[in-house]
């Protein structure tokens, strides 16, 4: 008898995709992928890079499996599962954790569907076809089951929201540290980044940008303003700087910083604010209060909560206004480990 390969283990491999759907009604359609090495049909998706966020993977690997540059919708069920491979004489197994989010497609013409395959889009050895099929038939060609549920999810997802990012600033210097290289007179407003914080500082770019971010807030703090400034460059856009949110103006008048933060919260662009950790609690409680719903307070350095609100459109497709309340859906942006 051959030998049985040994099973060992692998680390736990994260990935991250989208749900692409266009049309309506009974035309509805969704995006699936064939990949040559498996002869399987599943949803576009691929493993986050080192020290990627999830939403950025999620439209990263979307653009380079099929062409199409999304922004990020609403978050849909994970899929768990194992996935097996012979390393050698050995059988790989490891756990596997896919994040799905419904998927804005930029390009009119495809999501409109008079397009089907973006131009310059090629076949290779990941992926050897595209296919839109109609959301009645798609179940019968997936291979997977997780991807059903998945794209059962998205069919039932709310399709036009706009996000509001709550930002916990990143790793800044540590207090004493400051006070021991600049006096201790300095006003801790001043107090920078730490090489940490500015690396994850860089990392927000890909991730506010996954989500279509269009305005940029923050505390007029120098480690808030530059947590959230990366991506502002990048946009070319000003960071509007809000003195009201800073700890010490929050700590002698928080009713101020709180209306200041609810303002932004019922404007209808897609927009980010950045704050501290001593005012997230009652900010957070504040915007609770608005949607009705239990706001999680645990948030890390640089970590997010995206406010998925529901949207109301001009006829030309621009946002006009939200809605804030219990159908605000309310997603955790955390690190992928």
């Amino acid at each position: 008898m051959p030998a049985v390969p040994e099973r060992v283990s692998a680390p736990h491999i994260f990935a991250a995709g989208t749900v692409l759907i266009r049309g309506t009604g009974k035309h509805r359609e969704v995006l699936i992928v064939h990949r040559p090495d498996r002869n399987d049909w599943s949803l576009p998706k691929g493993k986050v890079d080192a020290g990627e966020r999830l939403a950025a993977a999620a439209v990263r690997e979307t653009l380079e499996e099929t062409g199409i540059a999304v922004t990020l919708g609403v978050p849909l069920p994970t899929a768990h599962y194992t996935v097996t491979g012979i390393d050698g004489q050995a059988a790989v197994v490891a756990p596997k954790t896919v994040h799905y989010w419904r998927g804005t497609i930029i390009d009119p013409a495809i999501a409109a569907g008079d397009v089907a395959i973006p131009a310059g889009w090629a076949p290779d050895d990941e992926i050897g076809a595209l296919r839109w099929v109609r959301l009645s038939k798609v179940h019968a060609l997936l291979t997977y089951p997780h991807d059903r549920e998945v794209i059962a999810a998205a069919a039932k997802a709310p399709t036009d929201t706009s996000p509001f990012l709550v930002v916990r600033h990143a790793q800044a210097e540590r207090r004493p540290d400051f006070r021991a290289r600049v006096g201790d007179d300095a006003p801790d407003t001043e107090r920078p980044l730490a090489a940490k914080g500015a690396a994850q500082a860089q990392a927000l770019i890909a991730t506010m940008a996954a989500y279509g971010i269009r305005g940029v807030s923050s505390s007029s703090a120098v480690r808030c303003v530059d947590t959230v400034r990366p991506y502002a460059d990048h946009l070319g856009v000003a960071v509007r700087a809000y003195d009201s949110i800073t700890e010490a103006a929050f700590e002698e008048h928080p009713k101020r910083g709180v209306h200041d933060v609810l303002h932004l919260l019922r404007q209808p662009e897609p927009s980010a604010v950045c704050i501290h950790r001593p005012t997230k609690k009652r900010l957070m409680r504040a915007i609770g209060r608005e949607t009705g719903q239990f706001v999680n307070l645990a948030l890390e350095p640089a970590e997010y909560l995206v406010f998925h609100r529901a949207a109301k459109r001009d006829d030309d497709g621009d946002i006009r206004a939200v809605r804030i309340g219990e159908s605000t859906l309310i997603e955790y942006g955390l690190h992928h480990a």
